[in-house]
């Protein structure tokens, strides 16, 4: 139980860095600030920091999770709209989950080569930035886009799914705070289980 605990710990802390460089990433696209060997630089920077615990103001400041309980009270959703944006919220998450377990040529994927990251405590932080870098250049099996071009792709479309369900002025409540779309808790983590499941082998 307390691996278990401990892990989960590790996969949360890991997945606000994720996040945190996700929200990076399409920050400088969109402002023209940095491409190729720029942005690499940039992020090999940033992963570094974050894996040092090291933390900044700003675009590269933590980012932190919010159960979609806390969500619902600020935007006085119903219990119906609540449900449905669980809903979409999780089905978002299987997406991509399923995106990031795509099996490689030798059946491995990119949670693996996180969960043998971490089973490496002397260096675990080079070869988590390993796997970090991996998203952003790394392309998806059988696809020619990257892992987070597609990550970014399914959080405008999860937001677009809040757009159905939000009335106008809950939807412009919802874009004022800022939210990371998959940062919302809802209980569902199938990233923790896979990792504590492979570790545990």
């Amino acid at each position: 139980a307390a691996v278990d605990a401990a892990v989960a710990a590790q996969t949360t802390a890991l997945e606000e860095r994720l996040a945190s460089l996700e929200k990076s990433t399409a920050a400088l696209a969109a402002g023209g600030a940095a491409d190729g060997d720029a942005l690499d630089a940039v992020v090999a920077k940033k992963v570094e920091e974050k894996m040092g615990g090291k933390k900044k103001d700003g675009i590269f400041g933590d980012e932190k999770k919010r159960p979609l309980t806390e969500i619902s009270k600020d935007l006085e959703l119903t219990e119906p709209q609540e449900d449905q944006m669980a809903a979409a919220i999780d089905a978002s998450q299987k997406k991509v989950f399923d995106l990031i377990t795509t099996p490689r040529n030798d059946g491995t994927n990119l949670l693996d080569d996180l969960a043998e990251a971490l089973k490496d405590p002397e260096h675990a932080q080079e070869k988590a930035q390993a796997v970090f870098l991996q998203l952003f250049t790394a392309k998806i099996p059988g696809s020619d886009e990257t892992y987070l071009a597609k990550i970014m792709t399914e959080k405008v479309a999860l937001n677009e799914e809040f757009r159905k369900v939000l009335t106008p002025e809950q939807m412009k409540k919802y874009e004022r705070l800022g939210q990371d779309p998959h940062e919302i808790q809802t209980g569902y983590d199938p990233y923790g289980e896979y990792l504590v499941e492979r570790m545990g082998k």
